[in-house]
This record gives C-alpha cells, structure tokens and sequence, in this order.
C-alpha cells in the first residue's frame, strides 16, 4: 500500500478527471510510473452507437510519500460546525460560483437555521447575492454572535440565526467540478467566520470532503 500526495496544481487535472464518471460502468484506480508517478484512472462507459463499452485513461501526476512520512498524512482536526446545511444542486451553485468568481475573487457563504443558503459577493460598484431557500438543516449550535458590520441580516432573519464565512471564490469552484458524480447528499458545514467544510456522500456511500479555510481580515 503506498500514500500519494496530491499537491493544489493536480486539484484541477483530477477533477475534471471527474466530468468522465458520468453513466459510468466501472473505474479502476491505480499507482502507475509513466514518465513520471501517476495516478492512472480507467473508466469504462457504455458506448451510444452499440452494445460495446469504451474506455478512457487518465494519467494524473501525483508525488508518493514514503512510508515513514505517513503519519504526517491525517485528516484535518477541524472545530465543531456551527451550521451544517444539505447544499441544492451542485451543478446550480457551480454555475452561479462560475459567474461570481467573474467579477470577483471572494464569496461569503452564508446559512441559516431557517434553511437558507446566501452566496454573495461584492465587486467594486454593487454587492450581487444568490438565495437558496428551504433546505435542510442537519445542525444548527446558536445563538451566533454576529455583533459586527459585516452581517447584514435580511427581512425577518434574526442574525443570532446566520452562519458565515468569506471563501475563495475559486476554491470553492474547483469542489463543485465534481458536480457529475451521481451523490445521495451534499453538506456544507460552517464554522462561523473560519472555515466551510464540503462533503459529499456517493450512492455508493462513499465521502469525499473538501477543507477550505475561511478568509479574515
């Protein structure tokens, strides 16, 4: 068994990697050395001219870790959410993120305990927000202290109720790639002004999270 390290530059090769799982029939995954250490993904998807299966192979770089550098390896000891919130489409929010992170770098993510989910951004003449209502709260530890300028709570939300936390705008983009993996769920976790937790659960019940620390200033 042998552990790969997947540096920030391989995060786009391997998710759009992932646009190929779409109707897929099987993958297999394995540790190749080609030019260089790889990361070999087989996908066989069923072919729509006849009955045949095609395949497609991607090579994805990757670095391996030696066996004595593992244990620096493990999953990130995050605090506890203040909010997690079950996130609408991904292929919606990737579009909306797609066209926010034109016109700016950052994005504020924002939940309540009431099942809203607010995406919003400021540009240098207006401040652009998207709603999500009615989705599902699987957690909610409040009250919130939201005693700043910043949180600007809308109509009848009560700010004590609002989770926020200002992200990259491109970080976010690169999880929601992932948008053609067939999911049972998807949650996003807050931790109020720090850090939104990704993780997404596959009919197969498999979990793939993503950490995207908060930004402060």
């Amino acid at each position: 068994m042998k552990t790969l390290d997947q540096p920030l530059r391989y995060y786009g090769n391997l998710a759009r990697s992932f646009v190929s799982l779409k109707n897929v029939k099987s993958l297999k995954m394995k540790l190749t050395k080609k030019q260089c250490p790889c990361l070999t993904l087989e996908i066989e998807v069923p072919s729509t001219t006849s009955h045949q299966t095609r395949q497609i192979v991607h090579d994805i770089p990757v670095a391996v870790v030696p066996w004595k550098n593992w244990p620096d390896f493990y999953e990130p000891r995050v605090p506890d959410p203040d909010i997690s919130i079950e996130l609408p489409s991904l292929k919606q929010l990737r579009t909306t993120i797609d066209r926010m992170r034109t016109m700016a770098s950052e994005v504020m993510v924002r939940a309540s305990a009431g099942g809203q989910l607010i995406l919003q951004i400021r540009a240098d003449m207006a401040k652009v927000s998207t709603r999500f209502k009615d989705l599902n709260v699987a957690h909610f530890d409040g009250p919130v202290d939201n005693s700043d300028p910043e949180t600007d709570s809308q109509g009848n939300e009560d700010s004590s109720e609002i989770v926020q936390c200002r992200v990259d705008a491109k970080k976010l983009a690169l999880f929601l790639n992932v948008d053609h993996i067939s999911t049972n769920t998807t949650l996003c976790s807050i931790v109020h002004k720090r850090l939104v937790t990704l993780c997404l659960q596959t009919d197969d019940n498999v979990k793939l999270q993503c950490f995207i620390s908060g930004i402060v200033y």
